[in-house]
């Protein structure tokens, strides 16, 4: 595996951990939790790399419900709500329901396209439903411009990719494997760049407002 072709193809995600580790501490608890998904999805890359592709469907199939559970897991979190950790969970059920009804009927070495397009919605709800209430708020934070720009990146990342993914297998049928293949990275490869840039900026924007705010108390 070529050094220059794993930077190419992971180099957002890797200059997302360099940056945060970097200022680790100056990063908000949201931030942090979302910087151990991008080091999972890191991975995750590398073994669809290490292993042979019949297995690059399975390690996605296990991939998809941690990606939900992280992501779900810290959204809900920050939103103060009674009905919020119900709503994580029942999620998180449907996720799963969906999961196990595909390991039944497709093999776990086929792709769990609906398990996907499920996750990706709640995810994608989640996330609108949250910067809604950010942007509700009277009182913003200093994180605020962060917060917002990473959530619509992880929107941007999911909303656009469900409708590939619903349409994965049908359009194996209609096209041939190449040019699928050929779709499958360009849309996916595209979208993960404009998330994983969203959140670059939203973690330099967070490090700057803190650095900021740390002055204005000294002085």
């Amino acid at each position: 595996m070529e050094v220059f072709y794993l930077i190419n193809e992971i180099g957002l995600q890797l200059m997302v951990l360099i940056v945060a580790l970097l200022s680790f501490s100056r990063l908000d608890k949201f931030t942090k939790v979302l910087c151990l998904q991008v080091v999972i999805s890191v991975v995750v890359y590398i073994a669809t790399k290490l292993f042979d592709n019949y297995y690059n469907p399975l390690i996605y199939n296990i991939y998809i419900p941690f990606e939900a559970f992280i992501l779900l897991y810290v959204a809900i979190s920050f939103v103060n709500l009674k009905y919020t950790k119900f709503l994580f969970y029942i999620f998180l059920a449907c996720i799963l329901l969906v999961f196990c009804l595909q390991v039944i009927f497709n093999g776990v070495y086929n792709f769990f396209n609906y398990t996907y397009c499920v996750s990706s919605f709640f995810i994608t709800v989640t996330y609108l439903y949250l910067i809604f209430v950010r942007i509700s708020e009277t009182k913003r934070g200093p994180n605020f411009k962060s917060f917002i720009i990473t959530s619509l990146g992880i929107i941007i990342y999911f909303a656009c990719n469900t409708p590939y993914m619903g349409l994965m297998y049908y359009l194996l049928d209609v096209y041939d494997s190449e040019f699928n293949n050929t779709l499958f990275t360009f849309i996916t490869r595209v979208l993960s760049n404009v998330r994983y840039l969203f959140f670059l900026v939203g973690i330099i924007l967070m490090v700057r407002s803190n650095k900021l705010s740390h002055l204005n108390i000294s002085s």
